[in-house]
């Protein structure tokens, strides 16, 4: 788009940011600026509080789509975590859950549409439960998928919620 001059508009949306600015020949200061600050920000490992775990039953922009997200934990840096990563990407390392990136978390946290969870996430929560990671959240319904085994999702289940608790908190 190098014929549009002096530059061109996206609206509301910004702008395409091309050699016909008219303040073009001013910018590379800020370029530098902002190149300068990505960089910075590339050499550090991001710590958070909490890794939220959705649920697995819908994508997470479908579940905030329409309404605003209430149960994240308010006043701490939080990251979302999905099944995949719970799965196979996080580990305990002296009591935090830990990906390989190196960022860290010191609570699990079971928000979203996690009420209902699948065997395998259930058998990993109660794994990294034993492994000494710190869980909060609300006990699941049940598995959305009808190859889980019931008496095993409900004896985990039972570990790690008591009986007739249907919110609890681990580690």
């Amino acid at each position: 788009l190098t014929d549009k001059k002096p530059g061109l508009s996206l609206s509301i949306f910004g702008q395409y940011f091309n050699r016909n600015e008219t303040w073009a020949e001013m910018a590379g200061p800020w370029v530098d600026y902002m190149s300068r600050n990505a960089f910075m920000l590339q050499q550090g490992r991001f710590f958070a509080d909490v890794a939220y775990f959705s649920g697995e039953e819908a994508p997470l922009t479908g579940l905030y789509v329409d309404a605003e997200m209430t149960d994240a934990p308010h006043g701490y840096a939080f990251d979302f975590v999905n099944s995949e990563l719970l799965l196979n990407s996080l580990e305990v390392k002296e009591g935090a859950l830990v990906a390989k990136s190196g960022a860290s978390y010191q609570l699990l946290y079971l928000g979203g549409s996690s009420r209902r969870m699948s065997l395998a996430v259930l058998r990993r929560v109660h794994g990294l439960v034993e492994a000494g990671l710190s869980v909060a959240g609300v006990r699941p319904e049940g598995s959305p998928a009808l190859a889980d085994d019931p008496v095993e999702y409900k004896r985990l289940a039972d570990d790690l919620w008591p009986a007739g608790k249907t919110e609890a908190a681990f580690g």
